[in-house]
């Protein structure tokens, strides 16, 4: 992990996302002070694509399968045509 203080956040925020877009994990420091810890992203392969892929159509599948709505509650498709908003 590499520490750099805040003012080198602020007059250089490319340098950063240089280190953190290679690979690095980031400390933020402020009068020696940790503020935050940057970490490098997830890059996602084949494998973690088809596992989301698989909890999401299981998330559905639960919520299709579920019955009925109880009294009061919207409906999945209630929400659907809400969250569009009016054409």
């Amino acid at each position: 992990m590499k520490t750099i203080p805040l003012r080198t956040l602020l007059r250089d925020p490319k340098s950063v996302k240089k280190m953190t877009s290679s690979g690095h994990s980031v400390r933020i420091t402020d009068g020696g002070a940790a503020l935050w810890d940057l970490t490098a992203p997830v890059i996602h392969s084949e494998k973690g694509s088809e596992s989301r892929e698989v909890l999401w159509e299981q998330h559905f599948e639960d919520l299709l399968g579920g019955g009925e709505t109880p009294a009061g509650m919207p409906s999945l498709d209630q929400v659907l045509e809400f969250s569009r908003g009016e054409r």
